[in-house]
Formats: C-alpha cells, structure tokens, sequence
C-alpha cells in the first residue's frame, strides 16, 4: 500500500470535496443557530397552558444540535487536513484527514442505526396504544 500515490486529479477532488464540505459546515452552522435561536422561543412561548410541551420542543432542538456538534467539529478537521495536505504534501495532515473521514462515517452509522431502533420502538408503542384506544 506505500506505493499508492496522489495524482493531480485525485488531488484537485479532494480540494473540491473539501470546499464543497466547508460549505455545508458553513450552512450546518447557521441551521443550528436557528435551531438555537428556535429553542429559546420555544421556551417562551409554549403550546399549551402547562408549558411541557415549548421545554419538550426546546429539548429537541437542543438535542438535534448537541447531536450535530461532533461531525461539524470532525468535518471542520477533515477540510483543514485535506487542504494541508494537498498543498503542502504533507502526510501526517492525509492520515489524519482519512482518520477524521473515518469518524464521521462511525458517528454517522451508529447514529442512523439508534435511529432506526428509535423508530422501530416508538411504531410499536403507537400500534399498541392505537390498539389500546380502538378496543
């Protein structure tokens, strides 16, 4: 495997992929301000008269940002390891860059498969309680 090499196609791919990825950093960041922003509404303007559900909705949001806090931070890593890289030939910045690609990739699988037993559970207990009502 030492004998692979960087040629200028795979090179200016990398470059693009990362401008392409600062670029959804960028926006990631500002969807989670709104989201912020939205979380401290919430808050004060509830959706019914005990207030549970504007704190539940705040939660959310705070969680979907928490959640997103990891990959943003990994991915910010990756673009900056990428160009290093690139420009100045540097292999530690391409190991670590491959590093950085690899976690997000991890955060993101077991991130999509909670999600999915999640969603598994949460259909289950609406049948049940579906079913619960309508007998």
């Amino acid at each position: 495997m030492e004998n692979l090499r960087i040629n200028e196609k795979i090179k200016q791919n990398l470059l693009t992929g990362a401008k392409w990825l600062k670029f959804l950093i960028v926006l990631a960041c500002v969807i989670m301000v709104l989201y912020f922003i939205l979380a401290i509404f919430s808050c004060f303007f509830p959706n019914n008269s005990t207030g549970l559900s504007g704190l539940a909705l705040a939660f959310i949001y705070l969680l979907v940002i928490a959640l997103y806090i990891y990959p943003l931070k990994k991915s910010f890593e990756l673009v900056r390891n990428i160009r290093s890289s690139m420009n100045n030939g540097d292999q530690d910045s391409l190991d670590q860059a491959a590093e950085n690609f690899c976690s997000i990739l991890k955060y993101t699988g077991i991130l999509t498969i909670l999600s999915i037993i999640f969603s598994i559970i949460f259909i289950i207990i609406m049948l049940i309680v579906t079913a619960t009502v309508l007998a």
